[in-house]
């Protein structure tokens, strides 16, 4: 009778996490218990694993298979629309929102079916998809409606489709000019390198609105003083050349 007992910390091992939420406390407990059963009870666990499948895939809306690897104190903050592969690892201490998706690719390298695995500690926007045989380092955070189909480095935030590093570390971690783009070996920060061209235009820019921009009276001023000063000059220049000339017909 002991092997079908449930203990109580794994059932309970996400309650404290998702304090007042108790759909989602319901919802984690009952897939625990799921999970208990597919991994320690053998053909009599369907009892309790198919129902569990069957309502959440078709009423609820979210796809999380008895057969993936979650850590314990998973954050949900909405439960609708996460898709997780079954084979998927998912660390301890993540926070997972509506409509993200762990999902397998068809590696054609290794003629294989790939999964991603997560971290520790890890933050998952809402939207966001994780695609593919990539790993995301503990401590990072993905953003809403990413796209990540390279691995992720530990403490990184990675942003946009295609997903792409903007940080690792803190915000006050990476010195200014310093850049996310992508390498083989997964989402990495390089160096950024000068465009002249774009400097020439940001430079041709501030000079259009320096000229467009209104001059003050002191300007004003001044600028008309200077024209006077022109006017006065060649009037004295044209004076000159007709004193020259009248001289010389003399």
């Amino acid at each position: 009778m002991r092997k079908f007992l449930i203990p109580r910390q794994w059932i309970l091992q996400d309650w404290e996490t998702n304090a007042g939420q108790p759909d989602i406390r319901l919802f984690l407990a009952w897939f625990r218990a799921a999970q208990w059963a597919y991994r320690h009870w053998g053909v009599l666990g369907r009892l309790v694993y198919s129902p569990y499948t069957l309502i959440s895939s078709t009423f609820l809306g979210i796809e999380v298979p008895v057969s993936c690897t979650i850590g314990p104190r998973l954050r949900m903050y909405h439960k609708v629309g996460i898709v997780i592969h079954g084979e998927c690892t998912i660390g301890s201490d993540c926070q997972i929102r509506h409509a993200v998706t762990l999902g397998s690719k068809f590696d054609r390298k290794t003629g294989a079916i790939v999964f991603p695995t997560v971290g520790d500690h890890v933050d998952l926007g809402g939207g966001c998809a994780l695609l593919g045989g990539i790993h995301v380092g503990d401590h990072a955070e993905i953003g809403a409606h990413a796209v990540v189909t390279k691995s992720v480095p530990p403490t990184a935030v990675v942003v946009g489709n295609p997903g792409r590093v903007i940080r690792i570390g803190g915000a006050d971690s990476n010195p200014a000019g310093i850049l996310a783009d992508s390498s083989p070996a997964g989402l990495s920060l390089v160096a950024a390198r000068p465009n002249p061209k774009a400097t020439q235009r940001q430079a041709a820019a501030t000079a259009r609105r320096r000229a467009r921009r209104p001059r003050t009276p002191e300007a004003a001023i001044t600028g008309a003083g200077h024209l006077v000063r022109q006017g006065l000059n060649r009037s004295a220049s044209g004076q000159d050349e007709h004193a020259t000339t009248v001289n010389a017909s003399d």
